[in-house]
């Protein structure tokens, strides 16, 4: 990562954004924690966002505390300055992109934008299985539809990968920050 010193993570619904970032993890990366105002999800221990109301939200958005934040239906996402600076690695979206492009480019520029440009059918595949019974509703088609659209014409990024196997080979040519701490 020469020059840069953090990846930050980009992707459609179920293009393996979290499973790649806990790769970082494993290999000693810090990862960027958002606040947000949705409810946890069964999934999560807690660590995965500072989850916090709507109140403390509105308060941080007048306060200006974030770096960027971002709606998503009924629920706000955002990152604070510190927060970024800890961390060597972070899932976006194409709105943080921007915004940090826009407001703050000295900070991107020292990032590496990874893309993950994993094939529809797969998405939909993934999406479909976390669902009861495996099956493709319209709320899934609606919301692929609505990434296909978000990420028709995206081009902010430094790494591209198409498929499960590219990530796979790309994460296991990353550099190992918690063996290199065992040497030191």
């Amino acid at each position: 990562m020469v020059g840069k010193n953090k990846y930050l993570i980009v992707g459609p619904a179920a293009s393996g954004k979290d499973w790649l970032q806990q790769r970082f993890i494993e290999k000693g990366y810090t990862p960027l924690i958002q606040y947000t105002t949705r409810p946890m999800r069964p999934t999560e221990n807690g660590t995965e966002y500072h989850f916090i109301s709507q109140k403390l939200m509105g308060k941080m958005i007048r306060e200006m505390k974030f770096l960027s934040v971002k709606n998503f239906k009924t629920w706000w996402y955002g990152f604070v300055k510190e927060d970024f600076e800890k961390c060597n690695v972070g899932i976006v979206s194409i709105g943080n992109i921007n915004e940090l492009k826009y407001n703050y480019p000295n900070l991107l520029d020292m990032c590496e934008i990874i893309y993950l440009d994993i094939p529809k059918d797969v998405r939909i595949k993934r999406l479909s299985s976390r669902y009861e019974g495996g099956t493709v509703d319209d709320t899934i088609e609606r919301r692929v539809a609505a990434d296909e659209m978000d990420f028709e014409d995206f081009n902010c990024y430094t790494i591209c990968l198409h498929s499960e196997k590219e990530v796979s080979d790309f994460i296991n040519n990353v550099q190992d920050l918690s063996s290199e701490a065992k040497k030191e």
